[in-house]
């Protein structure tokens, strides 16, 4: 797995753990595994993490932010 930039997403569905380039990615997995029936969204969250600098910040992305753009996609 390359990281492309000092930004990148984590989710993190049940026990699986998924790294993108971009929001607009990890949201578009979420969507594809809704698709499929799992995973058990209560399991499920996505991290921002920034590695710029010399200290990094992860933070969560809230799901309202989430459910926003799983509705408008």
């Amino acid at each position: 797995m390359k990281i492309k930039s000092d930004l990148f997403y984590l989710l993190e569905a049940e026990s699986d753990k998924f790294a993108f380039d971009d929001e607009e990615s990890a949201v578009d997995k979420i969507q594809e595994m809704a698709e499929k029936g799992r995973p058990d969204f209560e399991n499920v969250v996505l991290f921002k993490v920034d590695i710029s600098g010399e200290e990094w910040s992860v933070n969560q992305i809230p799901w309202s932010k989430i459910a926003t753009k799983l509705f408008e996609g």
